[in-house]
């Protein structure tokens, strides 16, 4: 069973993380062409393309700067304690054992605009791109209009070669888009978060970002291996909700505060 998740735009490089194990990324020759081609471009163009701000570009440029290909200590972190935010917020908060990094760098996946691919031991340098970014490049004569175009292929064939069965998208539309699902033979589980206000049920973007990150470390926490066992979750307030779900779909509900 193959969890996914999405990559987050907050990133602390500065802090320690509190282990040494670390591997080195998939895709770094497909992520070394991308870097390539973005130090291409100007500092007007990067605002534009970005839609962020000054302060937000002269970060950008800095780290622009010092993207090398190489990935040690000095420039790089472990992915799982680089990102931060709600998505990431569970996974700040937990020690995990040799036998939980080992769960999680097996079955869990981050998709990414700048690396196709992350596992969670992966040194990574710090990045903002986003897949939905409108980024084209020429590369060895091949036109890509965008990110979607250029990592859809390796990103796919990598998840359908996996000897799973079962893939649990906690990625948000954005980058699980990118896998072209017609094209595996694994099953596909969304999951939903939902908030029940009066007899309305609602989607709130920033508490299912949280219940995303929550659900996924729990899942490594407790060292998940079948969809039966995700229905146990039972964190932040949310259950499960046989009647809302479905083969392809697990819903948890939580009453509104």
């Amino acid at each position: 069973m193959l969890i996914l998740l999405s990559p987050s735009k907050t990133q602390d490089i500065e802090t320690l993380a509190p282990t040494e194990l670390f591997s080195d990324p998939i895709f770094e020759e497909e992520r070394w062409h991308v870097v390539r081609k973005l130090k291409e471009i100007s500092r007007t163009e990067v605002m534009k393309l970005m839609n962020i701000s000054e302060r937000l570009v002269d970060t950008h440029i800095a780290r622009t700067q010092m993207w090398t290909k190489r990935h040690a200590p000095k420039n790089s972190k472990q992915a799982i304690h680089l990102f931060t935010g709600a998505v990431y917020d569970a996974f700040q908060n937990e020690m995990f054992t040799a036998k939980q990094y080992a769960y999680m760098q097996k079955y869990l996946r981050i998709l990414s605009g700048m690396y196709g691919i992350i596992r969670p031991l992966d040194f990574i340098q710090p990045y903002r791109l986003e897949m939905g970014t409108r980024f084209s490049f020429t590369l060895k004569g091949k036109e890509y209009k965008n990110l979607y175009t250029y990592w859809a292929s390796v990103v796919t064939e990598h998840i359908c070669s996996q000897k799973e069965n079962v893939v649990i998208n906690l990625a948000s539309e954005e980058y699980s888009k990118v896998i072209k699902r017609d094209e595996c033979s694994l099953q596909f589980v969304d999951v939903e978060f939902l908030e029940k206000q009066g007899i309305s049920l609602k989607q709130v973007t920033i508490y299912t970002k949280r219940a995303r990150g929550s659900l996924a470390c729990w899942m490594v926490k407790h060292g998940c291996r079948t969809v039966e066992d995700i229905k146990e979750y039972n964190e932040l307030g949310y259950v499960f909700s046989k009647r809302k779900s479905n083969d392809r779909k697990l819903v948890f509900i939580r009453k509104s505060s």
